[in-house]
């Protein structure tokens, strides 16, 4: 348990090819992306080195011939139950327990399937989970699990990195509860909202009728607070690229290494919000897509394969641009994040992410810029979120 308590959520581990353990790993390396991920470059004679988030590894099992996981499901009620129990008491239901495996706390905490209903019962929920982390390992930690729902955070931190390295980005607006809602031309956003789902966009409907900030219904105005941003009519025409990167723990610096390239577009014409997922195999040469008037751009556009005819290192070169961006934009922004956090955090994100990237104009150029919609360890956007 020490070990699933460190700072860092990802683990080092070495398994003997070909063993049961081994073939479990390369088998999660698919399930779950982002979880998991075997490093060719730090395997070792006849070991393979894998990196896994959290107690995902379940130390136990890899001295064993025979690796099996028993696997338990409880209703979140139950859970909330369990969690309030007295902290200086052993919980019976979680002594034998390896692993306890939190849902997603990003989500809204207030509805369902938490229902915890008010913000005092989510405050006592919030401390019985942060006394069970002392002394039962929870996957993934809840400063995690919180963090990744402060949207506005993020969106900000991305907005600093852009003016470093002096790209666009679409603004961020924090506004005062008196600020009358737009009409158009921003995207309304909700932290503790999970793949967007409260999120207000361009030209849709406005719940309750409100018209400031302030009667936007929130069911805590201290973590689900609103906030928006500039709306960038590219996402919602051409989509969006998502790259999972990964470099591991090693003791020599290595840059992150790129594990897969996902494109996710509209599957015909944007307003219907049908959206599809596929490889990003060789697109148009990145100077002509970043000087392709908006007016050209097709739900097609990033979606083409445009790898006939050339050779290996012409592919690379056409995806080097998203590669490095992707690479450069979630450095800065992991320091900025630990820097935040204090000396002793290690972000997560250092060792795999996934960093999902768009195009907007850049006024000034009156060229196209990529920019960082978010940086995340695992769970793929869900394709309807992208705005």
């Amino acid at each position: 348990m020490d070990e699933a308590q460190r700072s860092s959520s990802y683990d080092r581990i070495s398994v003997e090819k070909g063993s049961l353990g081994a073939e479990r790993l390369a088998d999660l390396c698919n399930k779950v992306p982002g979880y998991i991920h075997c490093d060719l470059e730090d395997s070792e004679g006849d070991a393979d080195i894998y990196y896994v988030y959290g107690w995902l590894l379940i130390y136990e099992g890899f001295g064993k011939r025979d690796l099996r996981w028993e696997i338990h499901y409880i209703l979140w009620a139950e859970f909330v139950r369990i969690a309030r129990k007295d902290p200086g008491s052993e919980i019976r239901e979680f002594q034998n327990f390896d692993l306890i495996i939190m849902p997603i706390l990003s989500n809204d905490l207030w509805d369902a399937p938490f229902g915890l209903n008010t913000k005092s019962n989510v405050e006592r929920c919030l401390s019985a989970i942060s006394h069970l982390e002392t002394r039962y390992p929870l996957w993934p930690k809840l400063a995690e699990l919180l963090r990744a729902g402060d949207g506005l955070t993020s969106a900000r931190d991305l907005d600093q990195v852009a003016f470093t390295m002096g790209n666009a980005r679409p603004k961020t607006v924090v506004p005062s509860p008196y600020m009358r809602l737009p009409k158009r031309g921003q995207v309304i956003k909700r932290c503790m909202s999970i793949l967007g789902y409260y999120n207000i966009y361009h030209k849709s409907y406005i719940p309750d009728q409100a018209i400031t900030f302030g009667e936007l219904p929130t069911p805590d105005p201290e973590r689900a607070y609103w906030y928006m941003q500039e709306y960038a009519p590219l996402l919602r025409i051409a989509g969006s690229i998502c790259i999972l990167l990964g470099r591991g723990q090693s003791k020599k610096p290595r840059p992150w290494r790129v594990l897969k390239r996902i494109v996710i577009t509209p599957v015909s014409r944007p307003e219907l919000d049908e959206w599809m997922m596929g490889e990003f195999i060789c697109p148009l040469s990145f100077e002509v897509l970043r000087n392709l008037p908006t007016h050209a751009w097709t739900p097609y556009t990033l979606r083409e394969d445009h790898s006939n005819g050339l050779t290996d290192e012409e592919i690379a070169a056409r995806l080097r641009p998203w590669d490095d961006f992707a690479a450069e934009t979630l450095k800065r922004f992991v320091n900025i994040e630990e820097k935040r956090m204090g000396p002793s955090f290690s972000s997560s994100l250092r060792v795999l992410a996934l960093v999902e990237i768009g195009f907007v104009e850049n006024s000034r150029t009156n060229q196209l810029d990529l920019f960082m919609l978010q940086a995340t360890v695992g769970h793929w956007p869900k394709a309807s979120r992208i705005l």
